[in-house]
């Protein structure tokens, strides 16, 4: 390899998670919700949301489901995230996790939620990506 020739960025430890080559802001949010559906984030106006991962747990004292869903910004549910069934009586957990490459593109309004169909199912749902100015 020539000298004049760089293939490597300078290293730096303060990033984490999304590399940070866009003109955006990272977005590592969290929420949790025992039988009903809690909003952990919604695209602000003017911006879109590139999901990049998404994760979820359910912990269990009854059966029941957990999920991750996508609204649109006329509250209509356009997807199914992740989904988690638990069959409850112990302390055994459900978890699932998702990455997208390249990103889901959500637009400025949607909102993503984290939802439990039982009140003895606790949901934990996290997002990870990054908003930039809409185009």
């Amino acid at each position: 390899m020539s000298v004049g020739m760089q293939f490597r960025e300078e290293n730096r430890a303060r990033w984490i998670g999304v590399r940070p080559g866009h003109e955006g802001s990272q977005i590592l949010l969290a929420a949790s919700k025992a039988n009903g559906s809690q909003t952990i984030y919604t695209v602000p106006a003017g911006k879109i949301f590139m999901l990049c991962h998404a994760g979820l747990l359910a912990l269990p004292v009854a059966t029941g489901n957990a999920q991750l869903r996508i609204y649109d910004d006329a509250a209509v549910l356009t997807a199914y995230l992740l989904s988690s069934e638990t069959l409850g009586g112990g302390t055994e957990h459900s978890a699932t996790h998702d990455s997208y490459w390249p990103p889901m593109e959500l637009s400025e309004g949607w909102y993503i939620t984290v939802y439990s169909n039982a009140a003895g199912v606790t949901a934990y749902g996290y997002i990870h990506g990054w908003e930039e100015n809409e185009a």
